[in-house]
């Protein structure tokens, strides 16, 4: 598998950990502010996960052959050679599968960003024709057609229009709470999560909860101000509506019935907070399956072989002492495909015997009675 599609799978399943963990553990929890640093520090950490290796480590501490860790398969060996599509004949005028699905990536990745920016352009748009109501520490808009309020960047937009003067005092307030709280990095993040990992339905998710719980955050500082509850959710009721601009942090959003039940939840208890540190564990499972643990390394490394530069297609190049005499074993391998072979040679470097690794792994305890 190439190293970009292994590092994507690597990406995907940190981010499926990520999103699991939040459904089956915090979103319940009223610690909406926790929650928040949550979803974004880990949806940024899963971008460097895939880098690390632990091996090293393991190694130090005489743990790669581990029972338990054995347990835990490694990813790499998921995406080892032996999963590599050959090149073809003539490989200059034409693409492999890997080639192909590395296009239709880079197509997904070019249609959502013209999304994007598409959305960009409409905000553009919504800007010009609205008119600037005031233009304090955060710029308010009148726009003259019908609807939702919603607030991006350091701007709300409303249609006064629509509303009560009561009703514009709540809606400000949680949009003011948005803005406060640089909330538009939150969405914007989230944007780019969708962008990068399109093909992906748990980022989705994500997205789809990194919205719902800034509105968790608004609707609760909204209620602290003092805001009659129930007045409050009479109003998310009445602007209920479609989006105009997906983009934005809008007031409205498709789980209203959740929104308001997470109003009249009871506070979650402080000790619910030591709930965060279960993902440790999780991270750590994640670094042990990313270890590079490459079947047929693994297979030499048993061997204590050393690395050798003799020639661009030797990679492997030490004397074993046998029961009689040394031999000494090359691995070569095959630059145009995928194909690795084991060439056993004697003291005097002559050829005593070539097969490929595969051969050798069906007989290993004989070759290695055989050759030491």
């Amino acid at each position: 598998m190439p190293v970009i599609f292994l590092y994507l799978f690597k990406l995907s399943l940190s981010l499926v950990i990520v999103y699991l963990f939040y459904r089956f553990v915090l979103q319940r929890l009223t610690f909406y502010n926790w929650n928040r640093f949550y979803l974004f520090a880990y949806t940024v950490l899963s971008f460097f996960i895939p880098f690390i290796n632990i091996t090293p480590v393991l190694e130090r501490n005489e743990m790669v052959n581990n029972k338990a860790l054995q347990f835990i398969p490694s990813i790499t060996t998921l995406g080892s050679t032996n999963s590599e599509m050959p090149l073809q004949a003539d490989s200059a005028v034409s693409f492999s599968l890997w080639d192909w699905a590395l296009l239709l990536f880079g197509a997904g990745v070019l249609v959502m960003l013209t999304r994007m920016l598409m959305q960009l352009f409409s905000f553009r748009k919504i800007v010009n024709k609205a008119t600037l109501i005031s233009n304090d520490s955060v710029k308010l808009y009148q726009v003259n057609q019908s609807i939702i309020p919603f607030s991006f960047g350091n701007s709300i937009f409303i249609n006064k229009q629509q509303h009560t003067e009561q009703e514009l005092e709540e809606i400000i307030s949680h949009e003011f709470v948005h803005i406060r709280q640089k909330h538009t990095i939150d969405i914007v993040w989230s944007e780019l999560l969708c962008i990068l990992n399109w093909y992906n339905p748990f980022v989705w998710l994500i997205r789809k909860s990194i919205r719902q719980n800034l509105e968790f955050i608004a609707d609760d500082k909204v209620l602290q101000s003092g805001i009659d509850k129930k007045q409050y959710q009479y109003l998310l009721l009445k602007v209920t509506g479609n989006n105009h601009f997906s983009i934005a942090s809008q007031f409205n959003f498709s789980s209203l019935k959740k929104r308001i039940a997470m109003m009249n939840k009871m506070k979650s208890a402080n000790a619910q907070l030591i709930k965060f540190l279960f993902m440790l564990p999780l991270v750590a499972i994640l670094l042990v399956a990313f270890r590079n643990n490459s079947t047929e390394l693994t297979k030499l490394k048993k061997h204590r072989y050393s690395v050798s530069v003799d020639t661009p297609v030797k990679i492997l190049s030490d004397t074993l002492p046998g029961d009689s005499k040394p031999y000494i074993l090359e691995v070569l391998i095959n630059k145009k495909g995928n194909d690795t072979t084991i060439v056993v040679r004697d003291k005097n470097k002559k050829e005593v015997k070539r097969m490929s690794i595969a051969e050798w792994n069906e007989k290993e305890s004989y070759y290695e009675n055989l050759y030491g």
